[in-house]
């Protein structure tokens, strides 16, 4: 079966002869102060698909070709735990409501927080993800959260 997107495209998902994963990952981790703690991470994912030759318009979906992650930690007096990471991810491709093959937005996004510990298992987080409220979209029409503040508690038995 077929959903129809109109009365002239259709779209299925089907499994298609070969899909080929290449790419690589690079982490870097450092501790350049006692209590800091610095993590970068960067992925290439190049994705291709081998099928027959009247198979128009397949192609891999869903994951982005380039993604960058970075994260910096810093451990303060009083049990106090400060988080700032930024995100970048591009290249993936999908498709709009008309079925034509688009690439998703390019996005960057910033996130702050803090952790602190209370009464030895107990904590409370609070911080704000996507900082700068940037547009961004993993599959067309379905926009993500903008800027968000977040307040959680916690307890580890």
């Amino acid at each position: 079966q077929c959903k129809s997107l109109s009365s002239t495209t259709c779209r299925k998902s089907v499994n298609v002869a070969k899909e080929l994963h290449q790419g690589v990952e690079f982490t870097v981790r450092s501790n350049p102060l006692r209590r800091l703690s610095l993590d970068a991470n960067y992925t290439f994912l190049q994705r291709t698909i081998d099928g027959p030759s009247n198979m128009l318009g397949v192609y891999p979906t869903g994951a982005p070709k380039h993604k960058t992650f970075a994260m910096a930690s810093l451990r303060l007096p009083y049990e106090l735990l400060l988080m700032a990471t930024v995100r970048y991810e591009a290249g993936t491709i999908t498709t709009n409501d008309s079925g034509l093959v688009i690439p998703a937005s390019k996005f960057a996004t910033a996130d702050l927080g803090g952790v602190i510990t209370i009464k030895g298992a107990a904590t409370v987080q609070a911080g704000v993800k996507n900082l700068f409220d940037r547009n961004y979209y993993y599959q067309e029409g379905f926009p993500e959260a903008g800027r968000t503040w977040y307040f959680k508690t916690g307890y580890r038995f």
